[in-house]
């Protein structure tokens, strides 16, 4: 019976449609694909989240501010920001722009990956084994105005350049971001030497 359930969401995972038309623009120009690190495939990694309880409708799909303003809690930027270890956790979500040129995030930031039904994996979020880019995202909003946007090219899944971060940047952009609120970040991944 388990496995009955699990027919439908695969294929409604592997095949979503782009409905933001701007999307596939900022990958046009992409030359360069990421696969996942390790064994584990997308679909192992599914079932596994479904298995523990986790909720697949809990990666959002942003294709407009508002899909940020209305998903992702308000938080004000913090005078003298630092990208660290600290304000990942604390402002941080995982996010992967996917082979079909779709930017998703986890509803759930890093500080949750220890509870289980929240343990969002990058190639999860990515609804694949392939990439153009991943990593964390921090959003800093208030009076539904975006403030800043922080991208970080932190995934140990698919150890992304920090050069596949413009791709993100592009994409914001036309999803109705200004570029100059828009930062990017290299992070430091000891297993992407």
């Amino acid at each position: 019976m388990h496995k009955l359930k699990m027919i439908p969401i695969i294929p409604l995972l592997l095949f979503s449609v782009n409905s933001f038309a701007g999307g596939s623009a900022a990958c046009d120009n992409m030359d360069h694909i990421y696969s996942v690190k390790g064994t584990i495939t997308y679909s192992d990694q599914l079932k596994t989240f479904v298995g523990n309880g986790g909720d697949p409708s809990s990666i959002l799909y942003i294709d407009s501010i508002n899909s940020i303003l209305d998903n992702f809690d308000e938080k004000m930027l913090p005078k003298n920001f630092e990208y660290n270890e600290e304000t990942r956790y604390e402002y941080g979500y995982k996010f992967g722009l996917s082979a079909l040129c779709e930017l998703n995030v986890s509803k759930f930031r890093y500080k949750e990956r220890n509870i289980p039904d929240k343990n969002v994996h990058h190639h999860l979020v990515a609804k694949g084994d392939t990439a153009y880019s991943a990593g964390a995202i921090l959003f800093f909003h208030s009076d539904h105005k975006i403030e800043k946007i922080v991208l970080v090219n932190r995934s140990s899944r698919f150890c992304p350049s920090l050069e596949s971060q413009d791709i993100v940047k592009n994409y914001l952009v036309l999803a109705g971001i200004p570029a100059e609120k828009i930062e990017i970040i290299e992070g430091q991944r000891k297993s992407c030497k």
